[in-house]
């Protein structure tokens, strides 16, 4: 029936909402008033603009823009349709999954320092790691990296959650 259609629109609306209030933190406001509970687009907006700084980050800030906007006003074209059948339903549910999925991906990218990390010499992303040393309870303490290009040996020094970066180079 079509309101079991409409209700996947409202349940994909209350599962981006929730993604709102997951991602966003109140410190991501500059200046501005905290967005409402249900405010999904604004909580979102700050949320890219917060952790996907810089022109390097330009392209992905816009296609998360414009998956956002568009899931959001195709679950409320569901929630709101006469006419919806199985299709549009299972479209509106895959829309949803796979922006969930692109937070989670801007999440990780967050909390992985090798995402950005590049040599120092050659500015080269084609990195290996050497060796690591943990501690006793698995924690890591130290990376030694080597760039694939240019040979070039990195030791990354990890320190209550901080890490200090020192290159040397390889003899």
């Amino acid at each position: 029936e079509i309101e079991d259609f409409q209700s996947i629109g409202v349940q994909s609306r209350e599962v981006l909402i929730e993604l709102g209030n997951l991602i966003y933190l109140p410190e991501m406001v500059e200046g501005e008033e905290q967005p409402k509970s249900s405010d999904f687009k604004k909580k979102t907006e700050l949320y890219v603009k917060y952790l996907l700084k810089g022109s390097e980050n330009s392209d992905y800030r816009s296609i998360i823009k414009k998956m956002t906007e568009a899931t959001w006003e195709y679950a409320s074209k569901i929630t709101h349709s006469s006419s919806a059948t199985f299709y549009e339903a299972s479209t509106c549910v895959t829309l949803c999954t796979s922006l969930v999925s692109s937070y989670e991906n801007i999440k990780q990218k967050e909390e992985d320092i090798f995402a950005n990390y590049k040599c120092e010499k050659c500015k080269s992303k084609k990195i290996k790691i050497l060796e690591e040393e943990a501690l006793d309870n698995g924690i890591v303490k130290k990376i030694i990296l080597e760039c694939e290009e240019c040979g070039t040996i990195s030791e990354i020094l990890f320190e209550q959650n901080l890490w200090e970066l020192k290159i040397f180079n390889k003899i």
